[in-house]
Order: C-alpha cells, then structure tokens, then sequence
C-alpha cells in the first residue's frame, strides 16, 4: 500500500514538473516572438474579428507591451495550434465531439467548447505580464479533457472549466491553482494504469 502511494506522489510530481517546464517554454516563446508585421487575414472558423479588437482595447496596460497584431497572432496559434503546441482549440474540440455519439448532447458541448475556447484565447494571448491565464492552464485543460474522452465526462468536464475560467477572469483565484487532481484526482493513477500518454491521440 505504502508502495502504491509513493508512486502515486512520484506521478504526481513529475506531471507537475511537466506542466511547469511545458508551460514555461510557451511562455518563453511567446515573450520572444513578437514581430509587430501587419495583420494577416482572419480565419471565418474562429470567433468575430471585432471580438479581440474590443478585448485588447479594454486593456491599456498590455496595449503598452503588446501590439494589436501580436496579440491576435496567439489568438490564432491558439485556436490552430503552432510549432510547440500543436493540439490547437480547434483539432481538441473537433476530437472531442467526434466522441459524442448523442446529438443533442454533441450541440450543447460545442456551444460549451466555443464559449470556453473564446474566453480563454481572449485573455490568454496577452502579453505575459498581463494576462490570468497562461500556458500551463492550457496544458492542464488539453489533457482534462482528453481524460474526460476516457470516461465519458466531457459536458461535465466543461461545465468545471467554464466555471475556472470565470474564476481566473475575475481574480478570484490564481492561475496556478488549476491542477489537473481539481477535475479527475486519480487521473495519474489512470495513466499510469492504462498506460495512457497524454501527448498521444485520444
């Protein structure tokens, strides 16, 4: 029994680490790669155009550190995915109701999907300094939501993450609280056990 828990902390620990190391290598990037360059087209897939534009004015603070084209070039990158985070809102969305056999169920959870995704890129693209939610959130939402696939969960999944959201917008609590043991507490045991690695498809 002592063994099953010491590997236990052991997985937890090392999920941790991964989310910090993973999530502190977007960050790194996404502080580097700020060429200003003139505003590429906007996908007809994603949210309205105007929906960012009102985002970013609304923040002075960032608009002093961030021009108006770089912030929406992480909004893309997180819908599309890039280089260092190739799963993108879009291809996890897409995965997730491909899993959803009812139809009404199937429309909820992409109404749900789509709120999520437009208010996390929203306020994540920002520049680092200035934003609630970073990149190790994203982390620990991707592979929540593909443990939710797992076991059937994945409107719930999505009501707990709409609700973090609200939270982290409204500073209620830090972005280092969302862990991945908040949604599924045993879900390290469950990698472990299946031997599911979170960076392979579903």
């Amino acid at each position: 029994m002592e063994g099953i828990r010491l590997r236990t902390r052991n997985m937890k620990k090392f999920m941790n680490f991964r989310y910090f190391t993973a999530g502190l290598l977007l960050t790194l990037l996404q502080a580097c790669v700020t060429a200003p360059g003139s505003q590429v087209s906007w996908p007809a897939e994603l949210p309205p155009l105007q929906y960012y534009e009102n985002y970013y004015s609304h923040d002075e603070g960032n608009q002093l550190v961030q021009t108006q084209d770089d912030y929406l070039k992480w909004v893309k990158r997180y819908y599309q995915g890039w280089a260092f985070y190739s799963e993108g809102w879009e291809w996890l969305t897409a995965k997730v109701l491909s899993e959803v056999e009812d139809y009404p169920q199937r429309i909820r959870l992409k109404v749900k999907m789509a709120s999520i995704g437009r208010r996390i890129s929203a306020e994540w693209a920002k520049n680092t300094d200035h934003r609630a939610i970073n990149s190790q959130n994203l982390l620990v939402w991707r592979d929540a939501v593909k443990v939710s696939v797992k076991r059937g969960e994945e409107e719930n999944l999505a009501d707990k993450i709409s609700y973090d959201v609200d939270q982290l917008l409204a500073g209620l609590i830090p972005p280092n609280a969302i862990e991945l043991d908040n949604y599924f507490p045993d879900a390290e045991k469950t990698i472990a056990e299946d031997d599911f690695a979170m960076d392979d498809d579903f």
